[in-house]
């Protein structure tokens, strides 16, 4: 233990031998640097005043990065010796000072080492994509500490997947929710299965076999795949996703498959209408015929209130005859047009208090209003439903509702009209007359 030749043998073998020293020798400088030259961590058995020895420090922190713990408080501020130390040991970063948290080389050292120390980084350096790549390729789930910008970049979405399946949650959710993601992400890692079967709500056998390019192709795998889960329609090739008899059987379980069709026909688009009046927001209106668009229109009369639709007088003619009530939706325009508002209160004579004011005194209008609806007012399923889904105005006239016209005077034709139509539609059993 005092024989100096001795110790420096066993120390150049295993610096951390050192401890065994005499305390003079722990002193000696080249005793020392021997040492933690072979083993860090022997700098915890060195004399107090050798730890500030920049040289015998640097060569401890090379050596072994935990080494840094015991070195002197003046060197753990030294730039060099920092950025040696988190080479090795990047989570030294999560006590480093503010300024070297924010120095992109010590950065960039750090998350090659361990890329979690992303977790404590200056915010700036979360969007520089270098540093974030670096990170992600170390340790997959760094990602959940970048920016958002980044986790919905691919490459690095990719990257992190490559590293760890388990970073697919932390992907941006407009990237991981896209199939042809899923996919590669997939192809990357296996792990990642689970959660790619959770996000997009299908069964993680289907999508393993999508994985397979000839699979998307397979016109009866991917049918007996929608049958199964209308999701899976997303997974098909772009010619299958067109295939009219495929879509249908998607659409029929959920209006939102239409979303991943690529070509929509018309018995489709209104089986999806039928379900939701929102799916019209998924078409492209300008392109469809009169026809089809008053075919849409008395399936579900809604889709009049979407912003394609607000001037197509065909569609508001159709939706009228199929629900007069939904007269109040129309623009001014259309509440000025006569066949429009004669076609509504035909079909619901409540219809004529949406009508415009110089309309109300129109001979024929009123004499519409007179006859009376020939059948109440009803609403499909998929009115009812959507139209308190969006918090639509009620178009089912209560008790109450109306106090008579509120342009007319007070004792007028209009007036009585109003209130005797409100009776009838509250469910009271009494005559109609002017």
């Amino acid at each position: 233990r005092a024989d100096r030749e001795l110790v420096l043998l066993a120390v150049s073998r295993c610096g951390e031998l050192l401890r065994y020293a005499v305390e003079e020798l722990r002193a000696d400088r080249d005793v020392v640097l021997v040492a933690v030259s072979h083993g860090g961590l022997a700098l915890r058995s060195a004399h107090q005043d050798l730890r500030d020895d920049r040289e015998i420090a640097l060569a401890a922190v090379r050596s072994a990065s935990g080494a840094f713990a015991y070195i002197s408080e003046s060197l753990r501020k030294d730039r060099e010796m920092f950025l040696q130390a988190v080479s090795q040991q990047g989570d030294l970063l999560l006590d480093a000072p503010k300024d070297f948290r924010a120095d992109r080389e010590i950065v960039l050292a750090a998350v090659r080492s361990s890329g979690s120390a992303l977790s404590c980084v200056a915010s700036r350096l979360t969007k520089d994509a270098e540093v974030v790549l670096e990170a992600v390729s170390q340790n997959g789930r760094a990602l959940q500490f970048a920016s958002c910008s980044l986790r919905e970049d691919s490459e690095i979405a990719l990257a992190a997947i490559q590293s760890s399946g388990a970073a697919y949650p932390f992907v941006g959710k407009e990237l991981r929710s896209k199939c042809w993601f899923a996919l590669q992400a997939l192809q990357r890692s296996r792990e990642a299965l689970p959660y790619v079967a959770e996000e997009l709500q299908i069964d993680p056998d289907t999508v393993l076999t999508f994985t397979e390019p000839k699979k998307q192709d397979d016109r009866d795998f991917v049918f007996q795949a929608v049958r199964k889960s209308w999701r899976a329609l997303q997974f098909a090739s772009p010619s299958l996703r067109a295939d009219d008899v495929i879509v249908l059987e998607a659409v029929q379980q959920c209006w939102e498959a239409v979303k991943f069709a690529t070509e929509v026909g018309l018995p489709t688009m209104v089986e999806a209408v039928r379900q939701d009046w929102r799916a019209i927001h998924c078409f492209f209106c300008d392109e469809l015929s009169d026809c089809e668009v008053s075919a849409l229109a008395a399936t579900n009369p809604h889709i009049v209130r979407s912003a394609a639709l607000k001037h197509s007088r065909p569609a508001w003619l159709a939706a009228v005859r199929r629900n007069g009530l939904m007269l109040q939706y129309a623009s001014l325009q259309l509440r000025l047009d006569k066949e429009v508002v004669m076609e509504a209160v035909r079909q619901n004579a409540i219809a004529f208090h949406y009508a415009a004011p110089p309309l109300r005194k129109d001979p024929d209008i009123l004499q519409c209003v007179a006859a009376g609806p020939k059948t109440p007012s009803v609403q499909s399923a998929g009115e009812e439903s959507t139209s308190k889904g969006m918090g639509a105005m009620p178009v089912r006239a209560k008790e109450g509702d109306f106090e008579g016209c509120p342009h007319c005077p007070k004792e007028s034709p209009c007036r009585d009209m109003v209130a005797s139509l409100v009776t009838r539609e509250a469910g009271v059993v009494s005559p109609f007359a002017v």
